[in-house]
């Protein structure tokens, strides 16, 4: 389900994240004299308008439009106020530039959480909500990998988020695609972040870095196959497995904090995940990627400082290189702000 912050101009409010409503952002509908048209979906009638004509741009209208989207669940406070510098330093240098936030509500939300996902509305971000049951909907082969032990036993609790988790804790890759579906496939590059990466600079300085960049991955590329011996190994589907068989060299690995994808990697990658070739996102996007003929990577190497699943950033540290940080600290992603 998509949401945007409606215009002043709008008739009717809608309840944001409490009762949502399917709001459709001013680029992906408009009508012949560039006014928002509201959309028609899930059996629900926009407040503003009773005409369920609207347009959403497709493969044809995508050239030179990029989205930036971070995954969400629990977002802390510090988190909420890095994004909205974020979406505010995007608005001003690159506002063609589309900020999302993706949400998994497959659990009930706080209201703390609540309350920050308004502020993060009210920044600028549009909100595009999924859950664990619609992503087995669509992809049915994800529910083999509640048999997975390394799945089931990492599913039960998260310390953080104090509940379980769904699969999306892992299996991005669908997510994504439900997002991607949602909005219509409108985009020519995605930036995908996760909420607890932090960058030492302008946020559009690195988006606008790589917005004529022609590959079809931007991403923290491991140099060498995925070793059998990877935790989350055999966390894919037996379709994945067929292609990529085990030992296979064709098996590899990125640091998926951040990642930039091309609009026919994305659409590659829902072909995919639809027809059954599903794996731990951390290696089935890449790997996908460098198995299709004609698809490239760049390796964000030279972008990255403090750069891994199990790296911590304190708050401290963030704030001394925010503010006294060297040269060859400026710029950089860091990744994880766990305050």
């Amino acid at each position: 389900m998509v949401h945007a912050l409606p215009t002043s101009g709008d008739a009717q409010s809608p309840t944001l994240f409490d009762e949502p409503r399917p709001w459709i952002p001013t680029s992906l509908a408009l009508n012949t004299n560039g006014k928002r048209l509201m959309a028609e979906a899930a059996g629900e009638h926009s407040p503003c308008s009773s005409s369920p004509d609207w347009t959403v741009r497709g493969p044809e209208g995508r050239e030179g439009r990029q989205a930036f989207l971070v995954r969400l669940v629990k977002p802390t406070e510090a988190a909420t106020c890095r994004l909205l510098e974020w979406s505010a330093c995007v608005a001003k240098s690159s506002p063609d530039i589309e900020c999302w936030i993706s949400v998994d509500n497959s659990f009930p939300m706080s209201r703390e959480t609540r309350s920050r996902l308004r502020r993060l509305a009210q920044g600028g971000w549009l909100r595009h909500t999924y859950n664990e049951e619609r992503m087995i909907q669509a992809f049915p082969e994800l529910e083999r990998m509640f048999k997975v032990p390394e799945v089931k036993v990492e599913l039960v609790k998260d310390k953080q988020l104090g509940r379980q988790r769904s699969l999306a804790w892992g299996f991005h890759t669908e997510a994504l695609c439900l997002w991607w579906e949602d909005v219509g496939r409108c985009f020519s590059n995605v930036w995908v972040f996760e909420d607890d990466v932090g960058y030492t600079g302008d946020i559009s300085t690195l988006l606008e870095d790589f917005r004529s960049a022609p590959e079809d991955l931007v991403a923290f590329l491991l140099k060498t196959p995925l070793p059998p011996s990877w935790h989350w190994y055999d966390a894919s589907s037996r379709r994945f497995k067929r292609r990529f068989p085990v030992g296979s060299k064709k098996r590899r690995k990125i640091r998926e904090h951040v990642v930039r994808i091309s609009f026919r990697l994305m659409e590659k990658l829902d072909e995919c995940s639809r027809r059954g070739e599903i794996a731990w996102s951390e290696c089935s996007i890449p790997s996908i990627c460098l198995d299709e003929p004609g698809m490239t990577c760049f390796d964000l190497h030279p972008y990255v400082k403090k750069y891994n699943w199990n790296s911590r950033v304190t708050e401290r540290e963030w704030e001394a290189l925010c503010e006294h940080g060297t040269p060859s600290k400026k710029h950089k992603l860091y990744h994880a702000l766990k305050f």
